[in-house]
C-alpha cells in the first residue's frame, strides 16, 4: 500500500468519526448559532452535509500546513472530493427514502460512510494522477473551497425555501 493511500485511508477514517460526533455539536453547544455555522442546525439534509464538509476541510488544511513540498493539486483533489461526496450523500439519501418511503439511522449512516469513501475516492484519483498538478488547479481548488464555505454559512443563516433545506421533522428552515 502506497504512502499517499495510507494517509487517505486515515483521513476518510477521521472524517467519517468526527463528522458522526459534529451531528451533535450544535445541540451540545446549547444552540449557539456561531456553532451552527460548522454543524447542523437542523435533520434537514443541507445541514447534514456538513458533517462531510468541516472535517475534511479540516483535514485538507492540517494536509496543506505540514505538507513538505505543497501539491499543487491537493486543494482541487479536496474540493473534488467534497462535492462528490454531498452529491453521493443527497442522490443515495433521496433514492433510499424514495423507495423505502422513509428514512431509517442504520441506513443514513450508511449513505454518510458512502458519501466520505466517494469523497476519498475522488481525492485520491485527482491525487495519485499527474493532471491535476498545475497551478490552476490549486486555485480552481482554493476559490471552490471558499465558495462551499460561504454558501454553508449563507444557507445556514438564509437557506432557501427548498426540500433540500427542510428539516423533516420540525418543516423549519436554518436556525429556528
Amino acid at each position: 500500500m502506497n504512502k499517499l493511500l495510507k494517509k487517505e485511508i486515515l483521513a476518510a477514517v477521521f472524517v467519517f468519526f468526527a463528522g458522526s460526533l459534529l451531528h451533535f455539536v450544535f445541540d451540545w453547544s446549547g444552540r449557539i448559532p456561531a456553532v451552527g455555522l460548522v454543524s447542523p442546525v437542523n435533520e434537514s439534509t443541507w445541514e447534514h452535509l456538513k458533517l462531510l464538509f468541516y472535517p475534511m476541510l479540516i483535514v485538507t488544511a492540517v494536509q496543506y500546513i505540514f505538507q513538505k513540498n505543497r501539491r499543487p493539486d491537493l486543494l482541487f483533489g479536496k474540493a473534488m472530493g467534497i462535492l462528490a461526496g454531498c452529491a453521493a450523500i443527497i442522490v443515495i439519501f433521496y433514492s433510499y427514502t424514495g423507495i423505502v418511503g422513509r428514512n431509517f439511522l442504520a441506513a443514513d449512516i450508511l449513505v454518510f460512510a458512502l458519501g466520505t469513501l466517494v469523497a476519498f475516492l475522488v481525492d485520491y484519483y485527482i491525487l495519485s494522477s499527474e493532471k491535476y498538478q498545475n497551478i490552476c488547479c490549486k486555485y480552481a481548488g482554493g476559490l471552490l473551497l471558499l465558495f462551499m464555505l460561504a454558501l454553508f454559512f449563507v444557507f445556514t443563516l438564509y437557506p432557501p425555501q427548498i426540500a433540500l433545506f427542510q428539516d423533516p421533522v420540525t418543516g423549519g428552515y436554518g436556525i429556528a
